[in-house]
Order: C-alpha cells, then sequence, then structure tokens
C-alpha cells in the first residue's frame, strides 16, 4: 500500500496511457467500416406526385375533341390552377402538386393569398379559372407559348354570407403563358418530389400570339365536386 500511494502519479499515467492505446486500436480496427458507411450516399426520400385528394375531380368534362388538352403543356396550366385553387379551397398548401406548381417565384397562380390567412370576406374559389387552350407554340428547348381564351367567370363560395356562384362578369379574354422545364436550380429544389425530366411549370411570359376571338370560343367553367364537404374555413 505505501509503495502504491507513493507511485499514485505514475500509476494513473499507465492506466491513461492503456487506454488511449485501446482507443486508437479500436478506431483503428473500425476506420474501413466508418470509411465505406462516409462513402454511401444518403437516400433521398421521394414523395408521390399522388392528387391532393381522394375527391380531387372537376365538374362538368372538359372538351374531349380539343386535342391541345392532351398536351404537356395544356395539362401543366390547368394542374397549376387546380392546385391553387384547392390550396384556398382546403385552406392548406401542403400538399405536392402545390409544391411543384404553384410555389415558385413566377408563378402566374401564386397571388390569391396564403393558406391560412384567409378573413371571411374573402372569395375562395371552388374550381380553377375556367380557360380554353388555343394554341400551343412548342419550342426545341422543351418549353412552350400558350395561348388560351379565359373566362372571367371562376366559382367562388363567399364564407361571410354562405353565397356561392360566379364572382366575374363572364368577359373572355386571351391570355398567353409560358411552360418550361425545370431549371437545374428548382430540380435541386424539388428533389424529394421526384419530378421525371420533361416536367414542366409555368410562368409569367411577355411573349404574344396571333389574336384570337375569344368571342367565338366555348369555355367550360368548372367546380371541384363535393366542394362544400371539401371547404375548410
Amino acid at each position: 500500500m505505501t509503495w502504491i500511494r507513493s507511485h499514485l502519479a505514475l500509476v494513473v499515467s499507465s492506466i491513461a496511457v492503456a487506454v488511449a492505446v485501446c482507443a486508437i486500436a479500436v478506431l483503428y480496427a473500425t476506420a474501413p467500416a466508418r470509411r465505406n458507411a462516409a462513402a454511401q450516399p444518403s437516400p433521398v426520400p421521394t414523395i408521390d406526385l399522388s392528387a391532393p385528394a381522394p375527391d380531387y375531380e372537376l365538374t362538368p368534362a372538359l372538351d374531349a375533341s380539343n386535342p391541345l388538352e392532351d398536351t404537356d403543356a395544356v395539362r401543366t396550366i390547368r394542374e397549376t390552377y387546380s392546385a391553387s385553387a384547392w390550396a384556398n379551397l382546403t385552406n392548406n398548401n401542403n400538399f405536392a402538386q402545390y409544391r411543384i406548381y404553384v410555389a415558385h417565384w413566377n408563378s402566374p397562380a401564386a397571388g390569391n393569398g396564403a393558406p391560412g390567412q384567409r378573413i371571411k370576406s374573402d372569395l375562395v374559389p371552388i374550381g380553377q379559372v375556367p380557360f380554353t387552350p388555343v394554341s400551343v407554340t412548342e419550342n426545341t428547348d422543351g418549353s412552350a407559348t400558350v395561348s388560351v381564351c379565359m373566362k372571367g367567370d371562376t366559382q367562388s363560395f363567399k364564407p361571410s354570407t354562405g353565397e356561392s356562384g360566379s364572382q366575374g362578369l363572364g368577359a373572355l379574354v386571351q391570355e398567353t403563358y409560358a411552360v418550361s422545364p425545370l431549371t437545374e436550380s428548382e430540380r435541386t429544389e424539388l428533389a424529394a418530389f421526384n419530378p421525371p425530366a420533361d416536367f414542366l411549370r409555368m410562368r409569367d411570359t411577355d411573349d404574344t400570339a396571333p389574336p384570337v376571338d375569344c368571342s367565338r370560343v366555348p369555355v367550360v367553367t368548372q367546380t371541384f365536386a363535393n366542394w362544400k364537404t371539401l371547404y375548410v374555413d
């Protein structure tokens, strides 16, 4: 015991050295496994581009005889306006379609107010903006210019009175939009949604299209089926 007391510092130092040697040995032995783990890319979570809700249905049906309705450019515009209207109707923008179609800086459909901040006097759209495509001009870079006849007759609901119906004058005007592929920064931002390579976004544009007499173009005004059960205050 006397020897231990007189050599306590030496004993403690020896123990510390032994612990350090063991730690170094463990690190050396596990180094390959740690290097392999670090080399593995982190998996990117994917979110299916499913419908925002089971009742994501618009009525009445569109004119199936218009071939432009089958183009990716027009489908992109319809998806954009539908997602924007759905976000307002359900008071929620936390779904895939809103994030990928509407939530970007130059989206023509992003100016309808932030869901969750609605006031009772607001008009709540119960369907997408009514329009009929009249021309689609596709470009070699994957973008397209779309001309539509748009009707100022969006169906809306006014919570303060409980009234619903047309809130516009029904005037028909010609509008032009651009759709184009995602930029590299947008693709990075939306990586979790795993958008396809040919995914398009609707954008504001100064492009013009040949004038069309929209007074001769029929436009279908659609509403969400069962919208009354979908409305969220």
